[in-house]
Formats: structure tokens, sequence, C-alpha cells
């Protein structure tokens, strides 16, 4: 019974500090990101999802050019797609609360056409987003627990574009984080 105790123990003090190394992985990235974000080069971090890591490169991006206009600098963070299906995720931060659609534990639902995309809107009046998407069928309740103050842009091997202007000192990180992995869990998901 000790053995078996002291083993548990041992395996919870692994996973403690194997979420903690996790975690700092995410504030280092999360740290990185709330600076100004314009350096020429890419940069090489690597990224957790809710089973394993990826390496990740964080570079600038040009936007798509119906919202070059409104974004004039942004990052992206590259990661491999193998799933062929996986289209795009485009996730802007609206200045006005959008009406409450869908009841809480409801999947995200196309609204709307935008154009070429489609605009899905969340269930949430205080942490509501403009979502233009091809194929989201996802539910985002966890991802908006704060109000998004970043740009995520995903469009088949690109992950996470973040508009530096909108991410808060306060709440860069946990903002930062929960964006990254909620879409690193994605990519596990797809994969």
């Amino acid at each position: 019974m000790t053995a078996l105790f002291a083993t548990a123990v041992a395996v919870g003090v692994i996973r403690n500090r194997r979420f903690q190394l996790n975690q700092q992985a995410h504030e280092d990235l999360a740290r990185e990101l709330g600076m100004k974000l314009a350096f020429e080069s890419p940069r090489a971090y690597r990224i957790f999802g809710r089973y394993r890591g990826y390496e990740a490169l964080i570079a600038p991006v040009e936007m798509p050019p119906a919202v070059r206009e409104s974004v004039p600098l942004a990052t992206k963070a590259s990661l491999s797609m193998t799933n062929p299906n996986r289209k795009r995720l485009y996730v802007f931060p609206q200045q006005t609360p959008l009406v409450a659609l869908l009841p809480d534990d409801a999947a995200v639902k196309v609204t709307h056409p935008a154009q070429d995309w489609l605009e899905i809107r969340t269930d949430d009046l205080l942490f509501s987003s403009l979502i233009l998407s091809e194929d989201v069928n996802i539910s985002l309740g966890a991802f908006f627990q704060q109000h998004p103050r970043a740009i995520l842009y995903l469009m088949d091997d690109e992950l996470a574009c973040i508009l530096p202007g909108l991410i808060h000192k306060n709440v860069a990180v946990s903002t930062v984080i929960q964006a990254i992995n909620l879409l690193c869990d994605l990519k596990d998901e797809l994969n």
C-alpha cells in the first residue's frame, strides 16, 4: 500500500511538473506576443494542446483583403495541419455585443452569410465575437471565458493571428493561452 501511494504521489508530481512546464511555455509565449510583435524573422516556439505539444513558427502575416484595412499588422503562428478538410477560422472582436442566439450548451451555428465567408455568432453577450469561417462546427463556450481582445486566424496550415493593439497587458496571458489552447485542441481532434 505504501509503495502504491508513493507511486501515485510520484505520478502526481510528474504530471504537475509537466503542467507547470506547459504553463511556463504558455506564459513565455504570451509575454512575447504581448510585445510589439514587429520582428522581421520568424521565431520558433513550442505550444501545447490538450494532448501534446507542437512546434510553431510565429511571424508577421498578411490578413485577408476584406479585413486588411482594419488589421494593418498581425502575427501568425504556423502549425502543420494533417487534416486536408480543415478550412479557415477568423475571430474578430466586436465593439458592441451581438444578439444572443444559442443556448449555453449549443454548438456554434451559422447565422448569416458574409461575402465568401459565414458569419457565426456566439451565445454570450459579454464575450461576443464575430467569427468568419468555412467549416466551424465546435462549441466556443470554453474559449469565451474572457472578452476576446485578439484576432485569431486559422487557414489550413496557419494558426493564431494576434493583433497586438487589442491585447491588454493584464489579460494578455490568459487570453492568448485560451486561444492557443483551443486551436491546439482543435488540431488534436482533427488529426
